[in-house]
């Protein structure tokens, strides 16, 4: 795939995840942006763009994990040369073992199920 295609898949999946979260939440709002079962939706869709979003949440929540508020919360050991495809591969697969959590906020969904499944050993560190 081309670099420009690249590019433009990034701005309309930025956009994409942008107009989804405004779509269903007001300012002041106490209510979470994205959903477990709205992001796993977006996980195993067909569709590339909904993967990118996907895929975009992943890494900020991975964010979170590594240096955010999640930090203290969440330890995980990636294996080396994982890429972000298969971080969402996996996480679907482990939101199809937790459907009674699905209706909890994506975010905690996410920290939990990469912490599940790439768990750090005694010797490793994050």
């Amino acid at each position: 795939m081309n670099t420009i295609i690249k590019k433009w898949l990034k701005v309309l999946s930025c956009l994409a995840l942008t107009l989804f979260i405004i779509s269903g939440v007001q300012a002041g709002s106490s209510e979470a942006f994205l959903r477990a079962n709205q992001l796993y939706s977006l996980c195993s869709s067909e569709s590339k763009l909904d993967n990118a979003v996907c895929e975009g949440y992943i890494i900020g929540v991975n964010d979170s994990v590594f240096s955010g508020h999640l930090s203290n919360v969440f330890q995980v050991c990636y294996p080396a040369g994982i890429s972000i495809e298969q971080l969402r591969l996996v996480l679907v697969k482990y939101m199809e073992t937790v459907p009674e959590k699905l209706h909890f906020v994506a975010e905690g969904i996410v920290a939990e199920g990469l912490a599940t499944v790439f768990q750090c050993q005694e010797n490793q560190s994050k």
